[in-house]
């Protein structure tokens, strides 16, 4: 049982990257659109917990391409790194919540829920070794 449409853009993403002032001062957001991704549906059950997590896939990978693609690529990360990782990231966490939000099937907004907690999680443990790391590392240069 499928009420969606065979072909459901994965959203219009936008990024608000592209020109000098975006990084200068922060204006009101104005949003370029980039690109605009189909993500094909028709042979997926979302009912199907497997299902939705392709389904999750294919928007990330949807996601991924509308909103640029590589960041590193584009010009402003030569001078501006962090930011514009920053950038691209948020559009394509946007991108993905607008699609699940559009698709409207419950295992899959719980796929990306459970995606978010795993990156919280593995987040949370990068952080611990960058504060915990050096100071094991220099007990164990001193001996202590």
């Amino acid at each position: 049982m499928r009420s969606l449409k065979p072909a459901t853009p994965a959203a219009v993403l936008a990024l608000t990257l592209l020109g000098s002032t975006a990084w200068s001062h922060p204006p009101e957001p104005k949003l370029q659109v980039i690109g605009k991704v189909h993500v094909e549906l028709k042979d997926l059950d979302l009912q199907n917990p497997a299902d939705a997590r392709t389904l999750l896939d294919r928007l990330k990978q949807a996601a991924y391409r509308a909103c640029g693609g590589d960041a590193k690529l584009h010009n402003s990360y030569r001078t501006r790194p962090e930011q514009t990782l920053k950038v691209y990231e948020e559009c394509r966490v946007n991108a993905v919540k607008r699609a699940i939000d559009q698709i409207g099937a419950p295992l899959l907004a719980q796929a990306y829920a459970e995606d978010a907690r795993h990156a919280t999680t593995a987040d949370e443990c990068i952080d611990e070794e960058r504060r915990v790391g050096p100071l094991a590392r220099a007990r164990s240069q001193s001996g202590t």
